[in-house]
């Protein structure tokens, strides 16, 4: 989905469903499990907003994840005349003509200043070696696709509500059935440019190497992963939480108060789920716990092993992953906080 923009502060206020401590049980986890499974990746391949979230029975009737076709990989769609037509008429409204050029294998229609068509092209050129290595996975697509940067918020803002796909406080969306990528780019440093552009490509990769849409917090955390380490220049190495501190504190904070929810609570999140309260920290624990599994010794090889499994024909869903990096879900949730360095109490359900 998108990434939060610097206006963006999670956390705030009351949460929606209370801060109430308790330890979740053994059954506990077991029945969340047991809903992920049933429930699958709720999420189609079609980006179009999202239904309502369903009632326990519609999710049960669903297939899961592992019965879901995927094959290596979906190509991501050439956006088509009227989109391109769509997506500069949007930018005029900035009140300067797009000007049209390349960004590596990408199309890009921008009003934004030169730098960040600099920026773009340094992140373009490192992207697919650094999103298929870090992950481990592969793809025979091509990257493809048109980039938008508006030079107004107000013309962006204008855009994503004419889609459907902004909440307030984003600084950018990806539409991989469209082949789209849209950002407020002048709204940004050029320091948070190259975070939320490589974030939202990897969306598109995730098209490219799983060929389906991926559970809230696994989409979010791996273009967290990626994104997180992009920089003007290009990317830097994923370290632990470096890069990733602020969002670190504050997940450590609310576990801490028993506001944060356990890692199993927020896997089993449809999109319509995640991130929705006043407070949400399902975005911090998503890209820290992915770092933390591709990053932990032990862990990360069968993180690698679990994302090959979900990139091929057969699947992978939440208790094919446990199983594959051999960790039950309190148990991963133990050492995600021991990780995190915060081991105090988490919020029930």
């Amino acid at each position: 989905m998108l990434p939060r923009s610097e206006g963006k502060i999670p956390g705030r206020g009351v949460t929606a469903r209370g801060t109430r401590v308790a330890r979740v049980s053994h059954a506990g986890w077991l029945l969340i499990c047991a809903a992920w499974l049933l429930a699958g990746c709720r999420d189609s391949t079609d980006a179009q907003a999202p239904p309502p979230a369903p009632t326990v029975e519609a999710r049960t009737a669903e297939p899961s994840l592992t019965s879901r076709p995927a094959g290596p990989g979906q190509p991501v769609a050439q956006p088509s005349a009227a989109t391109v037509e769509a997506a500069r008429q949007a930018l005029s409204n900035d009140g300067n003509d797009a000007t049209e050029s390349t960004c590596g294998p990408y199309r890009v229609l921008s009003t934004a200043a030169a730098s960040y068509l600099e920026t773009c092209r340094s992140i373009a050129a490192d992207f697919d070696s650094v999103y298929f290595d870090r992950l481990g996975v592969t793809t025979p697509h091509p990257p493809t696709g048109l980039i938008m940067l508006f030079g107004s918020t107000e013309a962006f803002r204008a855009f994503a509500a004419s889609s459907a796909q902004l909440r307030q406080g984003y600084a950018g969306f990806s539409q991989a059935s469209r082949g789209v990528v849209a950002l407020a780019a002048e709204d940004l440093p050029l320091e948070r440019f190259a975070t939320v552009l490589a974030h939202e490509l990897a969306h598109l990769s995730h098209r490219r190497a799983f060929g389906r849409r991926l559970p809230p917090w696994l989409s979010e955390g791996l273009a967290d992963a990626v994104g997180d380490t992009a920089t003007p220049s290009g990317f830097t190495t994923l370290d632990r939480n470096v890069g990733a501190e602020p969002l670190a504190e504050r997940l450590r904070q609310a576990i801490d108060h028993g506001r944060a929810e356990p890692v199993a609570a927020v896997m089993i999140k449809s999109r319509t789920e995640f991130d929705r309260g006043t407070v949400s920290f399902d975005y911090e624990t998503s890209a820290l716990l992915v770092r933390f599994l591709l990053t932990d010794p032990e862990l990360g090889p069968r993180f690698r092993s679990f994302l090959r499994r979900l990139a091929s024909i057969q699947g992978c869903d939440l208790l094919c992953m446990l199983e594959t990096v051999e960790s039950d879900g309190r148990e991963l949730d133990q050492q995600f906080r021991q990780w995190l360095g915060s081991p105090g109490p988490v919020a029930a359900q």
